[in-house]
């Protein structure tokens, strides 16, 4: 990196957002390792949790918060409105979105950072490693096929340009923030393609996407709070809806009949006993609403 590069990294600044929902136990040893990485930007903690875990955010704030740390109390909108309503309280360069059951990595901040000496990077990509591995495939990439299965692999060294980041360990540049108008609040349930959507957005705007494999951190997976579904009807449900919103927007010609044909097999391979037509009668109409409403973005 020369002389320029570095001078034009020195004057960026860098904040952090972190949306959370009913995970307090997992959110504290964060907010504690960003206190210790003693972090300059703002550190804003979007909370939707109930009021005990709110009382305990809150209370953390009051005893151990530097005064760049901000905790907002939000309504229940999810996770798109979630992650607009904390970078819109910044006023930084570039911002870093982390999920609330992560442990960062040496060299995490600078990693992201770094990426943007590229004036063409709109987004970066970090490492994600996970215990199991929820990975399918060998060589760094994360895309959605033209049917609307996706393809990922981002846990391994180097960098290179993908087409999409993941919502665990993500950021943006500001300008590419506002330019696209943020996260389609559009996406629902466990809000499954709304960070693929963004970065389609992007790409098609003129911007790169680019995966850092030095800002790593490790993902954690917890299995209480935030917001991941239980009911299996439900995570085939809005699955499908959010498959539907993303092939509508961004997918080809044939995108509608092949999506339909994905639907379908999830719908069965999801079923239980004797929920056949259900399930995948569930499917279709949900994967229908979501293409209903495809072309419209709720940047909320």
């Amino acid at each position: 990196m020369n002389a320029d590069h570095h001078r034009l990294l020195d004057a960026m600044s860098l904040g952090v957002v972190v949306a959370t929902k009913d995970r307090w136990t997992s959110l504290r040893p964060l907010l504690e390792q960003l206190v210790d990485q003693a972090m300059e930007g703002p550190v804003v903690v979007v909370d939707q949790s109930s009021q005990q875990g709110r009382d305990a955010c809150a209370d953390w704030f009051r005893d151990r918060a530097p005064s760049n740390f901000q905790h907002v109390v939000a309504s229940p909108e999810g996770l798109p409105a979630a992650r607009n309503k904390g970078w819109r309280l910044t006023q930084v360069d570039v911002v870093v979105f982390v999920d609330d059951d992560v442990t960062i990595g040496p060299g995490f901040f600078s990693a992201h950072l770094s990426a943007y000496a590229d004036g063409t990077v709109g987004a970066v990509a970090g490492r994600v490693t996970e215990s199991p591995s929820v990975y399918n495939r060998t060589q760094v990439c994360n895309r959605v096929e033209w049917y609307g299965r996706v393809l990922c692999q981002l846990d391994v060294e180097g960098e290179a340009d993908v087409e999409s980041v993941r919502g665990a360990n993500m950021s943006f540049r500001r300008e590419a923030l506002q330019r696209s108008g943020g996260f389609d609040s559009g996406y629902g349930g466990s809000f499954f393609l709304e960070e693929t959507d963004l970065c389609s957005r992007l790409r098609g705007m003129g911007w790169r996407v680019r995966y850092v494999g030095a800002a790593s951190l490790v993902h954690h997976r917890v299995s209480v709070g935030g917001c991941r579904l239980t009911a299996k009807r439900e995570r085939l449900r809005w699955r499908c809806h959010n498959t539907g919103r993303y092939l509508r927007r961004h997918g080809g010609g044939l995108s509608a009949i092949g999506g339909l044909a994905y639907v379908f097999w999830l719908s069965i391979r999801s079923m239980t006993t004797g929920s056949a037509m259900g399930s995948l009668r569930t499917g279709a109409h949900a994967y229908w609403r979501g293409w209903r409403h495809g072309k419209s973005i709720q940047a909320t």
